[in-house]
């Protein structure tokens, strides 16, 4: 750092801003640094229209995740709604069989849990593709063992909850 004291340093048009910041920080202050911008080169036609291409795939990629979440939401919900009015219905007197017998409680919530992770893999898959699932899977779950231990707590009050709904 002392060596650059006096000494001017020559960026680009683009490097130009962050020297500037730098050498306005706190570290850099009073250290006599003078920054020269020296133009860049302009940009050929085939370089704009690939970045101009990037971008608009980038804000294509923003714009459906936004759609993934709101229709995970909206089938998440609907799902939910559906298995309420369903309890209710199936734990009625009419429902029952033969021998007056209701189904196993627990069966009911685990067969819930699958349709609700069969639409959350259906929804990956569709936003992803496989690769997708795999990647999110990775990044999410295998990389991150304490994330995916911090949900343990939930998911188990979760369970009880909706045992309890049946009861």
């Amino acid at each position: 750092m002392d060596s650059m004291i006096g000494s001017p340093v020559i960026v680009s048009d683009g490097e130009a801003e962050m020297k500037e910041k730098a050498a306005n920080s706190a570290s850099h202050k009073g250290a006599g640094v003078d920054v020269i911008v020296e133009p860049s080169k302009p940009k050929t036609h085939k370089e704009l229209i690939e970045e101009e291409l990037k971008l608009a795939s980038e804000f294509e990629d923003q714009r459906m995740k936004s759609r993934m979440k709101k229709l995970s939401l909206v089938l998440l919900t609907l799902q939910n709604c559906v298995v309420i009015v369903a309890l209710k219905y199936s734990r009625t007197p009419a429902a029952r069989d033969s021998q007056g017998r209701l189904y196993i409680t627990t069966t009911a919530v685990a067969l819930g849990e699958v349709v609700k992770f069969a639409i959350s893999v259906l929804i990956i898959l569709w936003g992803g593709g496989l690769k997708g699932l795999v990647h999110d899977v990775k990044v999410e779950m295998v990389a991150k063992p304490v994330e995916c231990a911090k949900m343990f707590v939930p998911s188990v009050l979760y369970t009880w909850q909706n045992n309890l709904m049946y009861s």
